[in-house]
């Protein structure tokens, strides 16, 4: 049942999914704190929120961030959340990532239940951020909605990232190296990311839930390339060379959060890019 005008802090909400989910919430009649301190410090936050967005964390081990920032922005930081959240009675929904589930090696969507073995260490920190999450809200009671979110894409999206990263390579005619061009991944806009974020803080419940957040669809690299040079008008840059991995699939199961919070995906694939194409090259 929603419950609109509710005061909901938010955590990252300046970073890629943030900007597309700060708009909307205010859209919906919802008092905004934005959090701009370090997540490992919430424990000591004195703004009390209905709802908490944990969208903070590090997504990435660069050059410059080891792997024990990563560990310990994401992990001591959801659990300093989590004390925030017991301690003035939140909820929290909490962005995951589908980087928590073993890679199938049969073409399947994943599904809530499905096999949790993350192969890297941001996907181990999310896996245990998510059991923080649990342990709250088995033994303390604090309600959480943890949102496995796929490969998400749009405005605003770093050029590290996939999608920006051949277009890019497209317009400039640049050469583009697919390592594992049989690969199949689920990209989901972000503006449908923001809704589902949406919908999950608008939903009252005891405990811990957990969902999916993509498409439902899976294209592998090397089509998603290929869909970016043929709505561009241009040829693909795209080469592979020697040995490659196995196709292997990730992409989601949407029947939950369908049926839970009357979520699905508005924006399908060649739309998504089409409006990201106009944007990166205004």
């Amino acid at each position: 049942m929603r419950k609109p005008g509710r005061r909901i802090l938010v955590t990252g909400g300046e970073g890629f999914i943030g900007s597309a989910l700060m708009p909307r919430l205010s859209e919906a009649g919802h008092e905004v704190i934005p959090l701009t301190g370090d997540v490992r410090e919430m424990a000591e936050f004195d703004v009390p929120a209905d709802v908490v967005i944990h969208l903070a964390g590090v997504s990435k081990v660069l050059d410059s961030i080891g792997s024990m920032e990563l560990y310990d922005t994401n992990v001591c930081g959801t659990s300093a959340l989590m004390l925030y959240c017991h301690r003035y009675g939140a909820s929290c929904v909490m962005a995951s990532s589908a980087a928590v589930y073993r890679i199938l090696e049969r073409d399947d969507a994943l599904a809530e239940t499905a096999e949790l073995e993350p192969l890297t260490n941001y996907g181990i920190s999310k896996l245990l951020a998510e059991r923080i999450c649990i342990q709250f809200g088995q033994r303390l009671k604090v309600p959480a909605t943890i949102l496995r979110i796929f490969n998400p894409y749009g405005v605003n999206q770093g050029n590290d990232f996939i999608v920006p990263q051949m277009i890019d390579s497209v317009y400039h005619r640049q050469e583009f190296q697919v390592r594992t061009p049989h690969a199949v991944r689920d990209f989901i806009h972000v503006s449908d990311v923001a809704r589902a974020l949406v919908s999950a803080c608008d939903q009252e419940h005891g405990g811990v839930r957990v969902y999916n957040v993509g498409s439902g669809l899976g294209v592998s690299i090397w089509e998603l390339g290929q869909r970016i040079a043929r709505i561009m008008g241009l040829p693909s840059p795209m080469v592979t060379r020697g040995a490659f991995p196995a196709p292997n699939w990730v992409f989601a199961d949407i029947h939950r959060i369908n049926a839970d919070l009357n979520w699905a995906p508005a924006i399908d694939l060649d739309e998504g890019i089409r409006a990201l194409i106009r944007d990166r090259l205004k």
